[in-house]
């Protein structure tokens, strides 16, 4: 059963539907993800965060709040000081998180360490960025900018920060 529908900035609908306990969202149609499946987000957030724990006052920034999955386990990860800011370019998809969603991945949302900011994370990172790779690099850690594809079909081009941070 369809619970809401919205538009994406594309002018695509997704959609979040429910049967029983279990959820999908849907773009176009075409199911983006499910409740019951997200191994893969709590793994992004693990790699990703991994030596943060003890790093005080860690900033980690997601790109989309999905189900909420990625944004729970990296503040299962961070410290109490740490921040979380999620990038959510379709204000349905946090207002699902607030209202419907929220309970699957623990109400990422309602925890103080996370920060929603309306918009798209590739605006929010602003492409590559000399003075985001230093600040990586003086923070002590190695850096490796990635010039990728946005995706098969596209000529667009994305920047992939890798850092890890360098063992002391």
């Amino acid at each position: 059963m369809t619970l809401d529908r919205a538009e994406t900035s594309d002018g695509s609908e997704m959609t979040l539907a429910a049967r029983d306990d279990h959820f999908v969202i849907r773009v176009d149609g075409q199911d983006l993800m499910h409740s019951n499946s997200h191994g893969s987000e709590e793994k992004l957030a693990r790699y990703g965060c991994a030596g943060l724990a003890d790093k005080p006052g860690a900033r980690v920034l997601i790109g989309g709040m999905g189900m909420g999955f990625t944004a729970r386990a990296a503040l299962n990860v961070l410290a109490a000081d740490a921040t979380v800011d999620v990038v959510e370019l379709v204000s349905a998809v946090v207002r699902w998180n607030r209202d419907v969603l929220g309970h699957l991945a623990g109400s990422p949302l309602a925890d103080a360490r996370t920060t929603v900011i309306d918009g798209d994370v590739a605006e929010v990172i602003a492409g590559e960025d000399a003075g985001f790779t230093a600040r990586l690099r003086a923070a002590g850690f190695t850096v490796d900018v990635k010039r990728v594809l946005a995706n098969g079909s596209s000529t667009r081009r994305h920047v992939l920060w890798l850092a890890r941070l360098t063992r002391r």
